[in-house]
């Protein structure tokens, strides 16, 4: 169909079809735009998320330390006491609540990984070289603990 109707000239048909494509290239710009905008949004929360996570282990790892810590005072305290060795004593003095291992959480990771987040976060790419040069620092401390 013409815009002005009756026959078509090669102008007004060429017209059109620049028009068409002009409204096709903007609606395919659109849906980019908006698809874009959606994948920083996932690896923004994503990012967020291992912020979050990152902080309780961190927590966790705290107060699991301050717990250590305490024992081990209290402990020292009981044995270097000149009383002598009760269990009575020991329950009273030495507040043992068991081992308390750290469970890191890591749902975070996973659930970047099964909505590929990972994947929108270019900007991260430019920090391997520092990502790299923290696992050379950590690994061998890790390496180490584990040996003892």
């Amino acid at each position: 169909m013409s815009l002005h109707g009756g026959r078509r000239s090669f102008p007004n048909l060429l017209f059109e079809v620049v028009l068409i494509a002009v409204g096709v290239f903007l609606a395919l710009w659109a849906n980019n735009w908006h698809e874009d905008r959606e994948h920083r949004a996932q690896a923004r929360a994503a990012l967020r998320n291992f912020a979050g996570e990152m902080e309780a282990n961190r927590q966790a790892t705290q107060r699991n330390r301050a717990y250590h810590e305490t024992l081990a005072r209290e402990l020292i305290q009981f044995l270097r006491s000149s009383e002598p060795p009760s269990e009575e004593r020991f329950s009273k003095e030495v507040h043992f609540q068991g081992v308390r291992p750290v469970i890191y959480e890591h749902t975070a990771w996973d659930l970047a990984l099964a909505t590929q987040a990972l994947s929108y976060l270019i900007d991260v790419n430019q920090q391997e070289p520092t990502i790299l040069q923290l696992y050379d620092k950590v690994i061998p401390e890790v390496n180490s603990a584990l040996s003892h």
